[in-house]
Order: structure tokens, then sequence, then C-alpha cells
């Protein structure tokens, strides 16, 4: 069996956490996105959006993270495309 990249588990994991409506585990979820070295095109194509999603959740810790991890992203990108 082979084990899943790290990036699908984070996607997958705050997934469950959005359906549960589990705020804690969420912002668990958020920390380790922006912890982890994730490949532009997969937050582009697929985390990003879910992520994006959250800046207007109605809770304001999970909101803040959504924020900061999307920003980090954006400077993220935007040096990977400075140093094309």
């Amino acid at each position: 069996v082979k084990a899943m990249p790290v990036s699908v588990e984070l996607l997958e994991a705050l997934d469950v956490a959005c359906k549960e409506e589990d705020n804690t585990r969420i912002c668990d979820v958020l920390d380790r996105l922006q912890e982890t070295n994730l490949d532009v095109d997969f937050i582009v194509k697929h985390v990003g959006k879910k992520v994006k999603l959250l800046r207007t959740h109605s809770n304001a810790e999970v909101k803040k993270k959504a924020v900061a991890l999307t920003q980090y992203w954006k400077d993220v990108v935007k040096k990977k495309v400075e140093t094309s």
C-alpha cells in the first residue's frame, strides 16, 4: 500500500474537519498547511480554494488563520514566479 502524500492527507483532513465543523481541528490543519512545503500547483488547483472559503468563516480564529495562510501562499507564489 502506497502512502498518500502529506498534501493530500492535509486536504482530506481539512475536508473532514470542515464537515464536522471542528474549529480546533480546522485551525490545526491550517497551521500544518503553513508549515508544509506544498507544491505551488497543488495550492492553486486544490487546497487554495478551500482555504479561501474559510476566510469568511464564522469562527474568528479560523478566519484569522485562513487569511494569514492565504497571504503566506500569495508570497510563496510571487517568489516562485520571480525566480522562474
